[in-house]
């Protein structure tokens, strides 16, 4: 959000400093303490601090638009247009009416027994070792194991992905020196999915192999397919290693 002629609080904070970012809870009360909306002068916006403000804007895409870009810098807001959430309806609306189906809660519930199979045979192989890192071994590996072969990607490259993810933040950041050196990887993304994720490499029945499906029907052109597909690759090693990561770090945490 742009700031406006408003008489809003404002405050210093640099949500992304080393500190902010290693612990940044703190930093979310001290901002929801100020206000609702709250002016970042070290950025020039302005932060919804609080739950209900957040769901007003990503409720009402007329006035906050993603379609221009949803990070802090012009480069990377350039490079993630016509990915989900660089898009506003009617084209987000379409682009995930590509995976619906496969994502709705009747077919994600039939998917259940054979992902609780495959991590129950991973975690009895850790297990047979008779020692084993938590994070590295399980919350990073089994995301790898079973999440990309549900998406479909062929196993080629995929340990880069981790990387990237790791980095996917702070391409999104201010134009600093973080973000500056993570741009690199959005190039080594795009590139692994346009010459690796082909559709003849792509495992049949994934998730993303529907997107390939989904432009040979033509429901979506041929060149929406990379950019759908970085809108699953990347957040879904993201947001499952770190579902998995932190309470790990808490049950570990005092032995």
């Amino acid at each position: 959000m742009t700031i406006t002629n408003l008489a809003l609080p404002s405050s210093d904070i640099d949500l992304f400093s080393d500190e902010a970012l290693a612990d940044p809870y703190p930093v979310y009360k001290q901002l929801r303490d100020l206000g609702p909306l709250v002016e970042l002068t070290q950025h020039g916006v302005v932060a919804l601090s609080r739950h209900a403000q957040v769901v007003d804007a990503l409720t009402d895409s007329q006035t906050f638009s993603s379609a221009d870009g949803v990070g802090l810098n012009d480069l990377s807001n350039s490079a993630f247009q016509g990915t989900l959430i660089g898009s506003d309806p009617p084209e987000h609306t379409r682009w995930r009416a590509v995976l619906a189906e496969r994502l709705a809660p009747r077919s994600l519930r039939e998917l259940k027994t054979d992902v609780v199979t495959r991590v129950d045979e991973y975690v009895a192989d850790l297990v047979s070792r008779g020692s084993f890192d938590a994070i590295a071994d399980l919350a990073r590996a089994v995301p790898v194991a079973v999440v990309l072969d549900l998406l479909g990607f062929p196993q080629e490259g995929r340990d880069q992905l981790l990387g990237w993810a790791e980095r996917f933040g702070d391409i999104n950041g201010p134009a600093n020196d973080r973000m500056r050196a993570a741009l690199p990887a959005v190039d080594e993304l795009f590139g692994w999915l346009a010459t690796t994720c082909t559709r003849d490499r792509m495992i049949p029945g994934g998730f993303a192999t529907t997107i390939h499906e989904a432009a040979e029907r033509g429901d979506i052109p041929e060149d929406a397919v990379v950019p759908l597909m970085s809108s699953y690759a990347l957040p879904a090693m993201d947001t499952t290693i770190s579902a998995r990561q932190r309470p790990m770090g808490w049950c570990t945490s005092d032995r």
